[in-house]
């Protein structure tokens, strides 16, 4: 098996769809995300559900089961500074 750092893992995972991941390094896609979620890295399907394919949050929400957007934007890892940058977007 592969040896790769933490941190490449964590870039890979964020850059990468786990099924695709799975399959360049010989695992099943539960395998990978056990090594994932072992090593503190996860989210990654909500995060390409959103970046993606374009899931808005209020379905997120419902998948992930979550009462409030807050929990959910906490869940994939989304920070203050992100949604503020959306506003400085010029049309």
């Amino acid at each position: 098996m592969a040896t790769i750092s933490w941190k490449e893992l964590y870039k890979k995972v964020w850059e990468t769809p786990i099924t695709r991941l799975s399959k360049e390094y010989g695992l099943s896609d539960v395998g990978f995300a056990k090594i994932c979620k072992k090593h503190n890295i996860r989210k990654t399907w909500g995060y390409h559900q959103r970046v993606t394919f374009g899931v808005d949050l209020p379905r997120l929400m419902v998948c992930f089961n979550h009462s409030t957007q807050r929990q959910t934007l906490d869940f994939l890892c989304i920070h203050p500074e992100e949604i503020k940058d959306v506003y400085e977007n010029e049309l």
